[in-house]
């Protein structure tokens, strides 16, 4: 299916093939970026292809030589120490070497293997030991083994041609090829790209090398395209309506969570307020308390008064004596105990 296209260079670049005429002339060759120093231990190149030329050892991507190496023509991949990956032809790559056809070599270490992918599926691997070697003076070489190589030169057409630091699994390398030419997929790897495509257009160019807009799709595979991308938009939409939904579900839980607070804090103020009551009982209380203690101390005396005068009188009766007026002493009136 075709990717959707966005606005600005990197999308039009996707729209963009290159086109290397068969002879050792055409190609083109620069120093990569130190981010290649990435790549020693895990490792992926991508492309897609069309139409590889007539040269024995056909390679379209290589950097320093053999030291990394994808074939055109599905003969000679090599990356490390893995040998020729596959030696001899395979009939399911040979089949679609006419049309735009997506191929991937990774190498991945612990255990060491490198794989060899056509249209998402793996059609040769191999065991290795060694590591991508890296250094500030080896180039990258797009269309030939090697600048002006005689037996390896591409010849052919190629597109979106991407590098990673990252060993690509069997199910990445089939979304990609399913996604189909000049779609986005490539871009979920960003992270580990060292190399894009885009990167290369800019490159000067030796020989032949001429960009075209290919075409790929007649009326049917347009009309497949069509149906492709309505049933994705259609998807879009149900997401974009569940995600409302959900949006909404959430909305309803924060308006009962910040009922919820209101009533808590609701709550709160009452709680106060009788708390303040019951300190102002507290408080009232606890000077009723200091009020029966005084009038207990003041019926104490009184009663102490009492029992002094009454043993005067009896004495005076005794004596037949008149109380003195001069007493110490005097009687309360009775208001001071009716409280």
């Amino acid at each position: 299916v075709l990717g959707t296209l966005g606005s600005g260079d990197l999308q039009l670049d996707r729209l963009k093939a290159l086109n290397f005429a068969d002879n050792k002339d055409s190609y083109i060759t620069f120093e990569p970026d130190s981010a290649f120093s990435q790549i020693s231990r895990k490792a992926s190149v991508c492309a897609w292809l069309r139409n590889p030329g007539g040269s024995t050892s056909n390679a379209v991507f290589a950097y320093y030589g053999n030291n990394f190496r994808l074939a055109g023509k599905g003969l000679y991949n090599r990356v490390a120490d893995s040998g020729w990956i596959p030696h001899s032809p395979v009939s399911s790559v040979t089949a679609v070497l006419a049309e735009w056809h997506h191929v991937c070599l990774t190498l991945g270490t612990f255990p060491g293997r490198a794989r060899y992918y056509v249209n998402g599926e793996e059609v040769a691997s191999k065991s290795t030991r060694g590591t991508i070697r890296y250094s500030s003076t080896y180039n990258v070489t797009v269309g030939n083994y090697a600048p002006g190589d005689s037996t390896g030169y591409y010849g052919g057409e190629v597109t979106d041609l991407n590098v990673y630091a990252q060993t690509l699994t069997g199910e990445e390398v089939q979304e990609m090829y399913k996604a189909g030419v000049f779609s986005l997929e490539a871009d979920r790897h960003e992270e580990t790209r060292v190399l894009s495509w885009g990167d290369i257009l800019k490159q000067p160019r030796s020989g032949s090398v001429t960009e075209s807009m290919p075409t790929v799709c007649d009326v049917t595979t347009l009309k497949d395209n069509i149906t492709a991308l309505s049933r994705t938009i259609e998807e879009l939409r149900n997401q974009v309506t569940n995600l409302n939904q959900k949006n909404e579900d959430l909305n309803d839980q924060v308006t009962i969570q910040n009922q919820t607070v209101k009533d808590l804090s609701d709550q709160a103020t009452d709680l106060k307020e009788i708390n303040k009551e019951l300190e102002d009982k507290v408080t009232t209380q606890n000077e009723n308390i200091e009020d029966l203690r005084d009038h207990v101390t003041t019926l104490r005396d009184n009663n102490e008064y009492l029992i002094e005068e009454t043993t005067i009188l009896r004495q005076c009766q005794k004596r037949r004596c008149k109380r003195r007026n001069g007493g110490k002493k005097k009687v309360l009136p009775i208001e001071a105990f009716e409280e």
